[in-house]
């Protein structure tokens, strides 16, 4: 069944199970009220004078209930703000971001978000990236009915797969399931997912006309993501921090002019080394939209922004600084500006360590392939890192996965500021029981003693 854009969806979320219901408008009116105006939009909304594109939101026992009647460029705009002033575009006030903070954030003094801040906690807050998958049987039964866009762009689908993997697995933080492309579909980029080999892009980027035919005016049509974001925060209240992301320039850019993934990245480096305009053209609009996408994430509810650089490691630590740093460091210092820990994460970049540390990140991510402690001595003990097993050790018999944990927090410490995750994302055939036994041995092993 293809989800539509207006949809009454009933949608059970248990530690165990996930299921997706359909039920009938008269059902959904009759049970279902809008319990997020907070204070004073009550009366707005309920005369239909606000919020008419907002999609009513009730969580009861164990369900959540979504009308959706919904327009997607409204999705998130339930609240007013400043937004230009945010994204940077006119005079900054000083005290945007304590309000932002304040108003958005869902979960601000959680033990994720205090470590984010390299503040000292009870014990290791733990989440795994890519956490909602195949590797779980709920999450391929979804799959069956629906393709992985179908789920990104409904928003009650994308919640509940995030909430049924974060009660699950019992870890400190719910990431949101979207997907890293999603920007591009905007920027008037088409792109699929081919039998078994990922990402397509349908028209590669390699000229300067390309790069002048994407669009950065239609960021808002990525409300689907913000209001799947609403509905987890919703549901976890303050119990759970939620995690927006988005996906850094340079790995964005790379699909974009290699039309997929690669193994040499020879068409990137060629407008890198060649066409330095153009790249900085592309760098530009990349950031510009993303920066809108991830800052509305926050808005809707998310804790964290994590930025995923994936590909970053193919570059050398001199052309990761002539070509990349400055764009990655405008896109998190605007979304600093909300008030949200930023996570930079790139694979296979031991080398780039401190260059990265460069962008002011809050969070640096840590893969597998250097020693969390050599890491993060990198940085000068300078700020939070995230990290780093590999995720192949999930396969592991429990004896030799729990030493590899056990030496990871070893090497941290105890020092603030660690948040324990795989060196990347949670491979198809894991199995699930090793996660979630991980998850709970972290938490366990890393409790430090109360005061005295």
């Amino acid at each position: 069944m293809v989800l539509q854009n207006r949809q009454d969806i009933l949608i059970e979320s248990r530690r165990s199970h996930l299921s997706v219901r359909f039920r009938s408008g008269a059902d959904l009116e009759r049970n279902s009220t809008c319990n997020r105006d907070e204070g004073k939009r009550s009366a707005r909304k309920q005369d239909g004078s606000h919020g008419r594109g907002t999609p009513a939101f009730r969580q009861e026992d164990s369900f959540l209930w979504c009308r959706q009647s919904i327009s997607r460029a409204k999705l998130c705009r339930r609240i007013q703000c400043r937004t230009n002033d945010f994204l940077g575009r006119g005079t900054a006030h000083t005290d945007l971001g304590k309000c932002y903070i304040e108003q958005f954030m869902s979960a601000p003094n959680s033990i994720f978000v205090r470590a984010c801040k390299a503040v000292p906690g009870e014990r290791t807050p733990v989440w795994f990236m890519r956490q909602a998958g195949r590797y779980m049987a709920e999450y391929r039964a979804v799959r069956k009915q629906h393709s992985l866009l179908e789920i990104c762009k409904n928003p009650a689908l994308a919640a509940a797969v995030t909430i049924s993997a974060a009660e699950a697995l019992g870890v400190d933080a719910a990431i949101i399931f979207a997907d890293l492309l999603l920007p591009l579909e905007v920027m008037e980029l088409p792109f699929h997912f081919g039998a078994g080999e990922g990402p397509v892009i349908e028209k590669p980027v390699r000229t300067k006309e390309d790069i002048s035919h994407l669009r950065t005016d239609r960021a808002s049509e990525l409300g689907y993501v913000c209001e799947a974001v609403r509905l987890v925060t919703k549901h976890f209240g303050d119990r759970l921090p939620v995690i927006g992301f988005c996906g850094a320039p340079f790995t964005l850019a790379s699909y974009m002019i290699e039309g997929g993934g690669s193994r040499n990245y020879v068409h990137t480096k060629k407008m890198m080394y060649n066409s330095a305009a153009d790249w900085n053209e592309l760098m530009r609009k990349l950031v510009s939209v993303v920066a809108e996408y991830a800052a509305e994430q926050v808005r809707a509810g998310a804790d964290v922004i994590q930025i995923f650089d994936s590909w970053v490691g193919c570059l050398s630590v001199d052309d990761y600084r002539r070509y990349v740093l400055a764009p990655v460091t405008d896109l998190v210092k605007r979304l600093q500006r909300s008030g949200a820990p930023i996570i930079y994460f790139g694979t296979d970049s031991a080398t780039l360590l401190p260059a990265m540390k460069e962008t002011g990140a809050e969070v640096i991510g840590l893969d597998w392939r250097i020693p969390l402690d050599e890491g993060w001595r990198s940085l000068e003990f300078r700020g939070a890192v995230q990290g780093n097993l590999d995720p192949v050790l999930l396969f592991a018999g429990w004896k030799e996965l729990k030493s590899r944990a056990q030496e990871i927090l070893r090497r941290a410490g105890g020092r603030p500021g660690h948040i324990f995750n795989l060196g990347h994302g949670i491979l198809p055939e894991t199995p699930v029981e090793n996660v979630k036994n991980l998850a709970r041995f972290v938490q366990e092993h890393s409790q430090k003693p109360p005061d005295d």
